[in-house]
């Protein structure tokens, strides 16, 4: 499963902050372009201003089979693709007949199919999930892609007129799987190389096979099934269909396996292009995944929110870079008020502002509304930290009681008995009528007696607090505890 977005849970990881360590998604991170005509962009964390660590694709986007029923859908995704299988089949039909004029059409008609198979397998690894349209730009260069093709399968059919006159049926049986096993990695390097000899290399081959790894198996594992889904549906054909239907069910059906085989290639070169040096770009497969693939399926008002908060982030990072810490303080107060943030890495930032310009004041006051966020969100180090940075800054600092309390038991957890103990006895002292009093002296009282092993002290503790608060709900077990104490 793919990392998911530490701000976004929903959302698939794309970065990740080398100082932070926090995971980004499209709709978190910061982007700054690196050139004045924008031709490539810096992506920022929004948090830190530092440039964030791409994750390879392969752990971003879904895997061939949890894609595949958006595969098998991707030929009738657009009108361009899905008009064209039938168009073709149609074509096939009207020329099944035999001569010369038959076997030009067959070959214009495999030339277009092939062409536009390969246009879908380069727009697909490039980063498009969208079938390619009928473009002069898709067709530059298509008698070459062509000539290339009919040279790849021309190779592949005289390897097998010569074995099937001349080799055993085990040998046979056994260069029939190797081709299988090359043939999609053939296509992939013909699209990266653009050179019919690289991709015909034994090296190439074998080297790409192994940089991409198990997920090309399973790229073999469905070009098969594509090839025996074509071939039971020319026998259906042929058995069940008058001689046209026959032609037209087994052409269409060559053309969807095309095109569906192609998009899984370009699809694969896409997840590994960081292995084979393959260029794509990010922008338009993020605009590409909008609309079809993993965040097109995620809540829809997640995705339009406004980024305000990331918006201040990235502003206050721009001041920070040109060394103006109080606009940035400025800037942050103007837009939010220090009390009433909810959001973590708001606050943390806002902190950290504070700490930098050396304000104790108000440092102290938003670390206390900090403590609560870190304690409700279950950070304790980060927590336990902060506290004891604040009490080296001022011994009466203290935040509200139950921050006070979950201190005290993290600290107790972690073994530090008379730190639980002073923590608890702030509580006490700087809130006398909170209701976490009772539970407090309690709780002192058991870290005397369990973890002090000082049992005068956890009864004069227990004492005090029966005598305190006798009606409390809490009192009756501090009688017992005194009791079983005593013996």
């Amino acid at each position: 499963m793919p990392e998911t977005c530490a701000r976004h849970s929903a959302h698939a990881a794309w970065w990740q902050c080398p100082r932070c360590f926090k995971t980004l998604c499209p709709l978190c991170i910061a982007r700054k372009p690196e050139s004045f005509d924008g031709a490539k962009t810096l992506y920022l964390c929004p948090i830190c201003g530092v440039e964030a660590r791409y994750i390879e694709l392969f752990r971003v986007l879904a895997s061939l089979w949890e894609r595949l029923p958006r595969f098998l859908a991707y030929p009738f995704s657009a009108g361009t693709s899905a008009a064209l299988i039938p168009a073709l089949a149609l074509l096939a039909t009207m020329s099944a007949q035999r001569g010369l004029f038959s076997a030009a059409a067959y070959f214009v008609i495999g030339s277009v199919s092939a062409t536009y198979a390969f246009a879908t397998l380069q727009s697909t690894s490039s980063g498009s999930f969208q079938p390619p349209p009928l473009t002069k730009r898709n067709w530059d260069g298509g008698l070459a892609t062509v000539f290339r093709q009919i040279a790849i399968y021309s190779v592949f059919y005289l390897l097998f007129l010569f074995l099937i006159s001349r080799a055993h049926i085990w040998v046979l049986i056994a260069t029939t799987i190797v081709c299988a096993m090359v043939f999609p990695a053939i296509l992939a390097l013909l699209s990266i190389e653009k050179k019919l000899f690289r991709a015909l290399n034994p090296l190439f081959i074998m080297g790409l096979i192994g940089r991409i790894g198990r997920s090309y198996y399973q790229l073999v594992c469905f070009w098969l099934m594509l090839i025996g889904m074509v071939a039971i549906i020319g026998d259906i054909a042929g058995s069940y269909l008058p001689g046209w239907c026959r032609i037209f069910a087994t052409a269409a059906a060559i053309n969807f396996a095309a095109i569906v085989a192609y998009h899984m290639t370009g699809y694969v070169i896409l997840q590994y292009h960081h292995c084979l040096d393959y260029p794509v770009d990010l922008e338009n497969l993020m605009a590409s995944l909008d609309n079809d693939g993993p965040l097109a399926d995620q809540d829809a008002e997640m995705q339009t929110r406004a980024t305000a908060n990331d918006d201040l982030l990235i502003a206050i990072n721009r001041l920070m870079e040109r060394g103006n810490l109080k606009g940035a303080i400025r800037q942050f107060e103007m837009q939010t008020k220090a009390e009433q943030i909810h959001d973590l890495d708001l606050s943390q930032r806002y902190l950290e502002l504070l700490r930098l310009d050396k304000r104790p004041g108000k440092f102290l006051t938003h670390a206390a509304h900090h403590l609560e966020l870190l304690a409700k969100s279950g950070y304790n180090s980060k927590a336990l930290s902060l506290y004891m940075e604040c009490i080296r800054m001022d011994k009466n600092f203290a935040p509200q009681a139950l921050v006070l309390f979950k201190l005290a038991g993290w600290l107790d957890d972690s073994g530090k008995s008379r730190e639980a103990v002073y923590v608890l006895n702030c509580l006490i002292k700087y809130h006398p009528q909170n209701t976490m009093v009772p539970k407090a002296l309690y709780r002192v009282a058991q870290i005397f007696h369990q973890g002090m092993k000082d049992v005068e002290r956890s009864k004069k503790v227990l004492a005090g607090l029966i005598q305190r608060f006798p009606d409390h709900e809490i009192t009756a077990f501090a009688k017992n505890y005194l009791v079983s104490i005593q013996k």
